[in-house]
């Protein structure tokens, strides 16, 4: 019998999590300014610690461009501190450990560039946002717990690709 069948026939509240790497594809149909919004809000609520989290976004090429400009803007708007702080949307990681994993997943492949963020101290971890990842680099085959997301522009033809790497859809 699985938790969740446990659960509700003992008229219990449970929560379900696992690991998980979300992906979305963003292309020239959807309001770009929405797509920000909902990128933002994915990459960072609860610090990007869910298995729900957005961890890679591939974008049409005729929009990554804009996507790429008001990511970082949007990103740049957030505040990392003290979560008890007035203003502060984006508070400590589990540990200084988890910082290090995020810094050394980004620098695992040799093309990846970070575009914004990447400040850390501690357990905090500013909102970071990296392009130039690649189809088998671990990044976007596993994903991870944090902050973090990586872009990256796409033809429709090579989605499938990708989305057949992730380990953990």
């Amino acid at each position: 019998t699985s938790v969740l069948t446990q659960a509700f026939t003992g008229g219990k509240i449970c929560l379900l999590d696992g690991q998980g790497n979300g992906m979305l594809y963003l292309d020239d149909t959807f309001p770009l300014d929405k797509a920000v919004e909902i990128i933002t809000s994915g990459v960072t609520r609860f610090n990007g610690e869910t298995c729900t989290s957005i961890n890679g976004v591939l974008v049409k090429e005729t929009v990554y461009e804009s996507l790429k400009e008001s990511l970082v803007e949007s990103f740049g708007k957030l505040r990392v501190g003290h979560p008890l702080e007035r203003g502060i949307q984006i508070g400590p990681l589990f540990s200084e450990k988890q910082v290090l994993g995020l810094l050394k997943i980004t620098q695992e492949s040799q093309e990846a560039k970070i575009l914004y963020g990447g400040e850390h101290r501690g357990a905090y971890f500013s909102p970071t946002i990296v392009e130039g990842v690649h189809l088998k680099d671990p990044m976007v085959r596993e994903g991870f717990f944090g902050p973090l997301v990586w872009i990256h522009p796409i033809r429709q033809e090579k989605l499938w690709d990708w989305f057949r790497e992730n380990q953990f859809p």
